[in-house]
């Protein structure tokens, strides 16, 4: 979305901010970034957003489908992951990337929730507070791809 800025969250706010031409697009390594988030609004603002910066982006409803994709994938290069989602939680899905050894590889796990409480240590390398800004969103991206 060169040209507009988008909050998301709760609810999405598009306004108009300075194009980022100037940096590279996409990841530097040509990994997918994954976006787990149950809010269909929420996951395609912010794979438009991320679309619109040369990457290329995978997107699960839930943990489940999101394990599902990680097994016939390569490894992304950051995960978004949202935590409260039905059928498995973005908790249940941190669970399972620990047990399978994904996150002792080195996958890059941004929690992005309006609750981000009780993330267990060393599950994620970062964790963001709904609703967040476009700006702050690609900043993280590109800071982990």
């Amino acid at each position: 979305m060169s040209g507009a800025r988008c909050t998301v969250g709760a609810r999405i706010e598009v306004f108009s901010i300075v194009s980022t031409m100037d940096q590279q697009r996409g990841c530097p390594h040509g990994h997918p970034v994954m976006v787990v988030e149950d809010d269909p609004d929420i996951r395609e603002c912010v794979q438009m957003i991320l679309e619109d910066e040369g990457f290329e982006v995978v997107t699960a409803c839930n943990g489940a489908e999101a394990e599902e994709e990680l097994s016939h994938m390569e490894d992304p290069c950051v995960l978004l992951l949202d935590l409260m989602m039905p059928v498995m939680s973005g908790w249940e899905l941190l669970d399972h990337l620990k047990r399978d050894g994904k996150l002792d590889d080195g996958m890059h796990v941004v929690v992005v929730s309006a609750a981000p409480s009780n993330v267990p240590k060393g599950a994620c390398v970062k964790v963001v507070r709904k609703p967040v800004h476009a700006e702050q969103l690609i900043a993280t991206v590109r800071k982990y791809c």
